[in-house]
């Protein structure tokens, strides 16, 4: 046919077709910021209580949960909790630290502190809940 296109392929050698693929690749991994940012993934997580699970505390002891990340402190207040007595939190950021205050001091028996849900400045929130049970004496 008279004026039909007709359309020709290159065939590039092995190596400098590997090589384009490798640079392409390679593009925004050098390590600076031109590449993409995740930002935090990592979701919260409890890395110590007081008191401890298990532990035989007053009836006016501190309660104190300290995070690995500093933590939204809106969540905080309502993730962490003295079941079945009533008080509030308050989040110390520059410790990562936040204190359940009960409104009255707390009567001899067994206590159990939740601690869910709990969100961190990024939004992630911690896997699962962890509950400490100690005894007042």
């Amino acid at each position: 046919m008279a004026g039909s296109p007709v359309r020709r392929w290159a065939r590039a050698a092995p190596g400098v077709a590997l090589a384009a693929l490798i640079s392409v690749l390679h593009v925004g991994c050098d390590g600076d910021s031109d590449g993409v940012d995740l930002g935090d993934v990592t979701p919260p997580s409890v890395l110590a209580t007081s008191p401890m699970a298990g532990d035989e505390a007053g009836p006016d002891v501190r309660l104190t949960v300290v995070f690995d990340e500093d933590v939204d402190s809106g969540s905080a207040a309502d993730g962490i909790s003295l079941i079945g007595v009533a008080g509030s939190v308050a989040y110390d950021a520059p410790t990562r630290t936040a204190a359940f205050e009960p409104d009255e001091p707390l009567d001899p028996g067994a206590y159990t502190l939740s601690i869910r849900s709990v969100r961190d400045l990024a939004g992630n929130v911690m896997v699962g809940a962890v509950t400490v049970s100690f005894v007042v004496r």
